[in-house]
């Protein structure tokens, strides 16, 4: 179960680049410095070959690595092996789920009062990008990788902006794979947190996940965000594994 959640979670957030080596996918977001490694195989005979692999590669590459190790006896010996090559806590994350199959006279009960004053857009549109870019405090570097990378994947998306007073005030975005809702991000103005915006954007997309079909939504969260972590833990959503980023410096 594990594993087909991670695979939902890497399908939901495109990268620049995929790279599979030896039971791993590396996935590079830009030719500078950031990359993931995602395990796909729990079979992994010689972890430590793999890791001087990955290190040869990326260093020629110019990137520093970045595993993603789920807190799973799968990956022990993969950590221990980290360890051994001084790779380092760096982050550490919670995969959060709902089960919404069955919520439909909870959910459309409240859908006019959580939709007023959202706008959904199949899809992710140009002037989007600009708003959500904007909201999120993006650089125009990473802002272009971003928007490039959304825009190459095929799986369907659906973005959402809630508007008040004709201004935007906060924006998301979904992806739906499957029978699964995948709440990639939510952002809130800052001066505007607090007021339970996060949780109408949360609500109008459980309610679209909801008429797509989807039995499940799932969200990645990090660990010191106990503000996202609190909002969706009181709409129900439950914690199913967590997870830690260990990242070495190559240059």
């Amino acid at each position: 179960m594990i594993r087909k959640i991670e695979e939902l979670l890497i399908n939901a957030d495109p990268s620049s680049c995929v790279v599979l080596d030896q039971g791993f996918m590396i996935r590079c977001y830009n030719t500078v410095d950031l990359c993931t490694i995602n395990k796909l195989t729990n079979d992994i005979d010689q972890p430590s070959d793999v890791i001087r692999s990955h290190l040869e590669r990326l260093s020629k590459m110019k990137i520093d690595p970045c595993y993603r190790i789920v807190y799973d006896s799968s990956y022990q010996a993969l950590d221990n092996e980290l360890v051994r090559h001084g790779f380092n806590v760096i982050d550490r994350g919670v995969v959060m789920a709902l089960r919404i199959e069955n919520m439909e006279r909870e959910l459309f009960a409240f859908a006019n009062f959580y939709e007023q004053g959202i706008l959904s857009d199949e899809g992710i549109s140009d002037e989007w990008f600009t708003d959500y870019r904007e909201l999120a405090g993006m650089d125009e570097g990473y802002g272009d990788i971003f928007e490039n990378n959304l825009k190459n994947s095929l799986e369907e998306k659906m973005s959402f902006g809630l508007l008040q007073n004709g201004r935007l005030i906060a924006m998301g975005y979904a992806t739906f794979i499957k029978e699964y809702l995948i709440i990639n991000r939510i952002f809130v103005e800052p001066r505007f947190r607090n007021l339970d915006y996060g949780k109408k954007l949360l609500k109008a997309m459980l309610i679209k996940g909801l008429l797509k079909g989807c039995k499940a939504a799932l969200c990645d969260i990090r660990e010191d965000e106990d503000e996202a972590l609190n909002m969706v833990a009181k709409e129900g959503f439950e914690r199913l594994y967590s997870y830690q980023l260990r990242s070495k410096k190559l240059q």
